[in-house]
């Protein structure tokens, strides 16, 4: 899994070094959201969702979470170092090709993922208010 998200037209998101999780959250609260006509909405939306679905699986496939740390750079090669972990982990588990790009398309093709999500967990140290943001979609 790549270590930053790119969604077009809109840059590149780092996860959690970015905070995604609150910048999700304060657009849909904008006064720019309001004015969206509805299928906009969706897509921003759907949007946010697949990132969400792809984070939870690689966490789900993570020895820990990565705590945020005051030392920036620091934490970045923290969440590499555990994206990376996780990447090798379910490239094993979904028998993918240790050299092709895992996409959601692919994922959403997967026999059994469903059930397989349904069996892990996220890591034991999961700060309570992202284990509930990811238990929501």
């Amino acid at each position: 899994m790549p270590f930053y998200i790119s969604i077009p037209g809109r840059g590149n998101n780092s996860f959690f070094v970015d905070d995604y999780r609150t910048g999700c959250d304060l657009e849909s609260r904008s006064p720019a959201w309001n004015k969206l006509d509805p299928q906009a909405r969706k897509k921003l939306r759907n949007e946010c969702s697949l990132i969400k679905q792809a984070v939870r699986l690689v966490l789900m496939h993570a020895d820990s979470f990565p705590l945020a740390s005051n030392n920036s750079a620091q934490h970045k090669k923290d969440v590499f170092s555990i994206a990376r972990s996780a990447e090798e982990r379910i490239r094993v588990v979904l028998r993918f090709d240790p050299k092709s790009t895992i996409t959601h398309s692919k994922l959403e093709k997967q026999p059994g993922l469903k059930e397989l999500e349904g069996t892990l967990k996220l890591p034991d140290n999961t700060p309570d208010g992202w284990c509930k943001f990811f238990k929501t979609d």
